[in-house]
């Protein structure tokens, strides 16, 4: 049986853009105590080797310059059946800083990546749960 992991992607270097990390060290710490044996990471998504299973990008997909890159790696990075979430507002829904929202263009590019999207909503926030097509070369 194979170990679960759970990967939180920070794409700064994809961004092109320098983020005020929120502390995320005790984010992970928290996330660790509370799922004992999952280990959980931070990093730059184009740096990391290894399989997850679940790789999430909380409110940085939509400004991320390079989305097939980002899209490219998670394939790399997945195992079969693994999923990417994506949580972001989307932009037809904000009526201030359109940019930091998901655009039909993104959930377009999503929906051709993966063989199955999941969509959920709270309080303005839209989570997209795909799972990678098995076809996707690692």
């Amino acid at each position: 049986m194979r170990s679960p992991a759970h990967l939180t992607a920070c794409t700064d270097r994809c961004s092109g853009r320098h983020w005020h990390r929120f502390p995320i060290n005790a984010a992970i710490q928290q996330a660790e105590q509370k799922h004992p044996g999952i280990p959980f990471k931070c990093a730059d998504i184009s740096d990391l080797t290894g399989a997850y299973d679940l790789i999430t990008a909380r409110l940085v997909h939509p400004v991320v310059k390079d989305q097939a890159g980002l899209l490219a790696a998670a394939s790399r990075l997945l195992r079969p059946g693994g999923r990417l979430a994506i949580i972001a507002p989307l932009a037809a829904e904000l009526t201030k800083r359109q940019h930091v929202g998901l655009t039909d263009e993104h959930l377009q590019q999503l929906a051709n990546w993966s063989d199955r999207m999941e969509r959920y909503e709270h309080e303005g926030l839209h989570a997209l749960l795909c799972r990678r097509k098995p076809e996707v070369a690692r």
